[in-house]
Formats: C-alpha cells, sequence, structure tokens
C-alpha cells in the first residue's frame, strides 16, 4: 500500500514540476514579446509612437488624441494604423504572430 503511495506523489511531483516549467516558459515568452513590442514601438516616428501610446496606454479616443496633439483624426488613424501594421510585421518576423493564430 505505501508503494502506491509513493507512485501518487511520484506523479503528483512530475505534474507540479510540469506546471512549474510550463508557467516559466510562459513567462519566458510573455517577456520575449514584450521587449518585441518596446523595441517596434521605438522605432516609430515620435508623432506616430505618441499617437499610438495614447491610444492604447491611456484609453483615449482618436477624436481626443487629435483634439490634444491638434492634429486631424484621419492623421490619428493613419497613425495607429501605421504602428499596427509594423508590429504586425516585426511580429510576424519574429515568430510571435503565430503563437495568437
Amino acid at each position: 500500500m505505501a508503494g502506491g503511495g509513493e507512485s501518487g506523489l511520484d506523479e503528483l511531483d512530475v505534474c507540479i514540476r510540469t506546471l512549474v516549467a510550463d508557467h516559466i516558459e510562459e513567462e519566458f515568452q510573455l517577456s520575449q514579446l514584450s521587449e518585441e513590442i518596446d523595441c517596434c514601438i521605438s522605432g516609430l516616428s515620435e508623432q506616430c509612437r505618441r499617437v499610438f501610446l495614447l491610444s492604447r496606454t491611456t484609453g483615449l479616443k482618436n477624436r481626443e488624441i487629435a483634439e490634444r496633439l491638434n492634429i486631424s483624426v484621419k492623421t490619428v488613424e493613419k497613425h495607429i494604423g501605421a504602428a499596427l501594421s509594423q508590429l504586425r510585421l516585426r511580429l510576424s518576423r519574429s515568430g510571435f504572430l503565430r503563437l495568437f493564430l
């Protein structure tokens, strides 16, 4: 009977180690993804970066961004589209995009 208990503990140990390893791998991938995104955003033009960050980090609407930066809503849309296009391109080249498909 003790042997069955040890076997159960061994299986539990393997399961826990697998979960921990999976968690560490996920954390590593998220860290790498975050670095890729930050690098891509830092490579945008100053105005494009400013518009994109106002949109994504502060949650401002396009109209609010346009008013704040004294630019047209169409220009805001153009900058956000360009930023997203660059992000998609960079993430697909680095292999991260396939994680979301």
